[in-house]
């Protein structure tokens, strides 16, 4: 994590790499659950110090929001250290990572042309019902 953050010009403090740690489980988790899982470890950190090192961590490319479809649902945070595809369950919110090579690229090439720009960063999310959501339905 310390050399991710001297990649992109951010100090590696301990919330900054706390943070990205917690990300990298793959959980998805909203602010809440970010900061809920933070206070654990680190008791004294705040919940406005994970928004601000959020954000910082977002400009900077190693973080990124998933926000969801739906205004009622909170948006949820993941760890950006290569490009993939986000999918929700439009059920039960969960999230998936799919590293599909080369897809992001070849979104990217294609809006590039489309648009005459420079595209500096694509978040892709598609809607499914998982698996266990279908279940729970025949039931």
């Amino acid at each position: 994590m310390v050399e991710k953050l001297k990649e992109v010009g951010l100090k590696a403090t301990p919330q900054r790499i706390a943070i990205l740690r917690e990300l990298d489980k793959k959980e998805h988790p909203t602010i809440d659950e970010l900061y809920n899982n933070l206070k654990k470890t680190h008791p004294s950190i705040s919940l406005a110090t994970i928004y601000k090192n959020l954000n910082m961590l977002k400009d900077a490319g190693l973080a990124i929001e998933i926000i969801p479809p739906s205004a009622n649902e909170k948006s949820k945070f993941d760890i950006y250290t290569e490009p993939h595809i986000h999918i929700m369950c439009k059920e039960c919110g969960k999230v998936f990572d799919y590293y599909v090579k080369n897809a992001v690229d070849e979104c990217n090439t294609i809006l590039k042309e489309i648009t005459k720009h420079n595209i500096e960063n694509i978040n892709v999310l598609g809607l499914i019902t998982c698996e266990e959501c279908r279940k729970k339905k025949k039931n």
